[in-house]
C-alpha cells in the first residue's frame, strides 16, 4: 500500500521483498484454510455471516513461524485473505530470534522505526465484497468496539469509509476511548494508525508506505521516538516513559516487530516471563487455583496491581493447565468406577484384567485398589507441570507411573 497511489498497494522495498521470499506463500498454505489441521494448531475457526475467522485459541500459547500471520485472519467463501489483523509479535527477550534481529540491526545501524506502544483495542479496517469494516481480532465486525471505530473514522478521517482506499490490505489502527478504557486513561475516541498488511503474502508495509497512506488519508499516525540505538540504554529509557506502554521496535523493512515496554508494564512482564506453562501449573497446583477468577487475583498479587495484557497473556496457561487437570479428574473417575466393578476379583485376576484395560496406566488401579486414590492423584498432579512441558518442546511424556 503506497505513496502516491491513492492507498494501492506499492512495490516492497528489497529488504521486505527478502523477507517475504524466505516464507512459504500464504496462498499454498493449504492447512491454514482446513478446519481440522487448524485445530490441531490450537487455532479457533467460526463461520460468520459467509467470513471465516481464525483466531488462536485460548489455550494456544506456542507459535510456529508459519503461523504467526494467523492471530486474526478472515477468508472469504473461496478461502481468500479477506483481513488480517497483526502478525503475533513478542516482547523483548521473549523470542531469541526476534530480539537478536533487533539488536543487530540496531548495531548495525540499519533502518529501525521506534513507534509508541498506545494501551487500546487493535481496530482492523479491511474492504470485504466492496463494504468497509472496522473489526477487532476476535470479530468480523468489531462486536460493541464496532460502531464507535466507525463513528470515529466518519467524524475524523473519513477517507477511511471510501471502499476506493487501499481495498487490497487491511488498515491497522490502535483505537482508544474513555469509553473502552484498558489501564492508560485517554480523554476522547480516536484511531491511531499505525501500519498495514498486505492480504496478498500478509507481509507489513514499511515505514515509508505508512507514511504515504497518512498522508493521502488524512490520518493521525502513530507517534514515533527518538531513542539510543545501544539496546541496553534504550530499556533504560523506556523505563523512565511516563503514561506509556512503551514502544515497538520495526526492523527488517518492517516484518519484524518486537514490544518493548515501560516501567510498569517491564515489572509486570518480567513476571510474565517467569509464567511459563509450567509455572503456571505448579501455582494452581500449589495454591489449588480452579477457577479463573482466583487465577487473576494470584497474577494481580504477584504483578503487584492490575495489567490487562499481563492477564490476558497468562490465561492461556491457566487454561491449558485447567484441561490437564480436568483429565486427571476423569481418569480417576472412570478408574473408581472400574475398580468398582472387579473389586471382587482376587489380586492376580485384577491385575491381569486391569492390565488388559488400563495399559501403561496399571499402578493407578492399584493406588485405588487399596484405598489410596489421594496418592494417584497427587501422583499425577505432581507430573502435570513435565507433562505441560513436554507436550510442549513436542516431546513423548511417556506412560503414568504410580
Amino acid at each position: 500500500m503506497g505513496r502516491g497511489h491513492s492507498g494501492r498497494i506499492s512495490q516492497a522495498p528489497a529488504i521486505r521483498e527478502q523477507v517475504v521470499a524466505a516464507r512459504p506463500p500464504i496462498a499454498d498454505l493449504a492447512w491454514a484454510r482446513d478446519p481440522e489441521a487448524l485445530a490441531e494448531r490450537q487455532f479457533a475457526v467460526s463461520n460468520r455471516d459467509g467470513l471465516v475467522l481464525v483466531t488462536p485459541s485460548r489455550a494456544k500459547y506456542d507459535w510456529k513461524p508459519e503461523e504467526l500471520w494467523l492471530r486474526s485472519a478472515v477468508f472469504d467463501s473461496d478461502g481468500r485473505v479477506a483481513s488480517l489483523g497483526w502478525p503475533k509479535f513478542f516482547n523483548l527477550g521473549e523470542n531469541a530470534d526476534d530480539s537478536a534481529r533487533l539488536e543487530r540491526a540496531l548495531e548495525a545501524g540499519e533502518e529501525v522505526w521506534l513507534t509508541e506502544k498506545m494501551d487500546g483495542s487493535l481496530c482492523i479496517r479491511s474492504v470485504i465484497g466492496g463494504s468497509v469494516i472496522f473489526r477487532t481480532r476476535g470479530t468480523t465486525d468489531g462486536g460493541a468496539h464496532g460502531p464507535a471505530m466507525r463513528a470515529c473514522a466518519a467524524a475524523n478521517y473519513p477517507q477511511l469509509l471510501d471502499p476506493a482506499f487501499a481495498p487490497e490490505g487491511s488498515l491497522l489502527f490502535e483505537f482508544t476511548s474513555p469509553r473502552f478504557r484498558i489501564v492508560l486513561p485517554y480523554t476522547e475516541p480516536d484511531l491511531t494508525f499505525l501500519g498495514a498488511v498486505s492480504h496478498v503474502d500478509a507481509s507489513l508495509s514499511h515505514r515509508d508506505e505508512v507514511e504515504a497512506i497518512a498522508r493521502e488519508g488524512g490520518l493521525k499516525l502513530v507517534e514515533e521516538r527518538e531513542l539510543p540505538r545501544d539496546i541496553g540504554q534504550m530499556a533504560e529509557v523506556i523505563r523512565d516513559l511516563e503514561g506509556s506502554e512503551g514502544i515497538v521496535a520495526r526492523c527488517a523493512g518492517g516484518q519484524t516487530m518486537v514490544k518493548v515496554k515501560a516501567a510498569s508494564y517491564l515489572a509486570a512482564h518480567a513476571i510474565l516471563f517467569a509464567f511459563s506453562p509450567r509455572r503456571v501449573a505448579e501455582l494452581c497446583l500449589e495454591h489449588d487455583i480452579r477457577d479463573e477468577q482466583a487465577f487473576r487475583a494470584k497474577v494481580r498479587e504477584l504483578a503487584g496491581g492490575y495489567d490487562f495484557e499481563l492477564e490476558e497473556e497468562v490465561l492461556g496457561h491457566f487454561r491449558s493447565s485447567m484441561v490437564e487437570r480436568e483429565r486427571i479428574d476423569t481418569l480417576l473417575s472412570s478408574v473408581s468406577e472400574w475398580v468398582a466393578a472387579n473389586r471382587h476379583l482376587d489380586r492376580k485376576s485384577f491385575a491381569l484384567a486391569a492390565r488388559d484395560h488400563a495399559g501403561p496406566d496399571l499402578p493407578l488401579y492399584f493406588s485405588v485398589l487399596d484405598g489410596r486414590p489421594e496418592k494417584a492423584r497427587e501422583y499425577l498432579e505432581k507430573r502435570l507441570p513435565d507433562k505441560i512441558a513436554a507436550e510442549r518442546d513436542g516431546r513423548d511424556f511417556g506412560p503414568v507411573e504410580a
